[in-house]
């Protein structure tokens, strides 16, 4: 009887050793859904992502990896990357630790608020030791 109550309590640790694991490991996995591999190496995260719905104030942002630094970001209203869109990249704050770069829209700023309807972001980015490699990031949400 006394076995049988310390197998069950071995069991019953074991499982939930498992099972703050597996919570733990999926909750360090970030969801690069709209990167392809060789982005995802790069590109830590993107906000809001491909196809996210949000509210005009929200704000932009993209992290990338310590190597790398962010040259341009570009927001383009209503689907359009044949114009020119509107440059954003000295108004974005950077988080150096992260090495995230966040467009927030103000008042003050180039884009007060996000258009509504479909917007959509470029942007460029290039290794610390090499400036001239830049790489482009494409990505389009919806504005409500």
């Amino acid at each position: 009887m006394k076995r049988t109550r310390t197998w069950i309590a071995v069991f019953f640790i074991i499982g939930a050793v498992v099972f703050t694991t597996a919570v733990v490991v999926n909750n360090n996995v970030s969801d690069n859904s709209s990167l392809d591999v060789g982005d995802s190496l790069i590109i830590k995260q993107i906000f809001p992502q491909e196809g996210d719905q949000v509210l005009q104030q929200s704000s932009v942002s993209i992290q990338l990896d310590a190597r790398y630094k962010l040259v341009r970001m570009m927001i383009h209203p209503n689907n359009d990357f044949t114009s020119a869109g509107v440059d954003v990249t000295d108004a974005a704050r950077h988080v150096s630790g992260l090495n995230l770069w966040r467009f927030t829209p103000q008042v003050e700023e180039r884009i007060k608020l996000l258009s509504s309807g479909t917007n959509c972001v470029t942007a460029s980015y290039a290794p610390i030791a090499e400036p001239h490699a830049t790489k482009q990031k494409r990505w389009c949400f919806t504005v409500l």
